[in-house]
């Protein structure tokens, strides 16, 4: 299934529904815009196209191109997790506080709590938490355009 737009209303109103035909060719709409950029942001969201994806991967290859493949410790010494364990633990209790949060504090907590572990499984879903926010802020940078 993919999702798309289509002009649902016109002059002097215009309307753009994002939604997905379905095997029969029904139409299934998904949500209501009043521009079509607006509409096309959802359909390539919905798509898994965000742009914010597409420009993270044209930034890795970039870092690849100029760096080449990067395979560094996690840590180095590897005894300093205790410390970042620490660290996540006071930028977690700000963030429990509605007077103190802030994005710094969110993504701090999410990559100090990274190296905290010493599983690569576990530094794996951390890091993967921490990209997520990430894209949380980037995404609310661009709603302050």
């Amino acid at each position: 299934m993919k999702y798309v737009y289509k002009r649902t209303e016109f002059s002097p109103y215009e309307l753009y529904t994002v939604g997905f035909y379905d095997p029969n060719g029904i139409w299934n709409p998904e949500s209501d815009h009043e521009t079509a950029d607006e509409a096309a942001k959802r359909v390539h969201y919905l798509n898994g196209e965000d742009p914010i994806f597409e420009e993270i991967r044209a930034e890795r290859r970039r870092q690849d191109e100029k760096f080449g493949e990067q395979n560094h410790p996690m840590l180095n010494p590897p005894f300093a997790a205790d410390a970042f364990a620490q660290t996540a633990e006071a930028y977690k209790k700000m963030n429990e506080s509605k007077e103190y949060i802030s994005w710094f504090c969110v993504l701090n907590e999410k990559v100090q709590s990274v190296f905290a572990e010493t599983e690569p499984e576990k530094q794996r879903e951390k890091m993967v938490q921490a990209a997520a926010v990430a894209v949380a802020i980037i995404e609310c940078l661009d709603r302050r355009k």
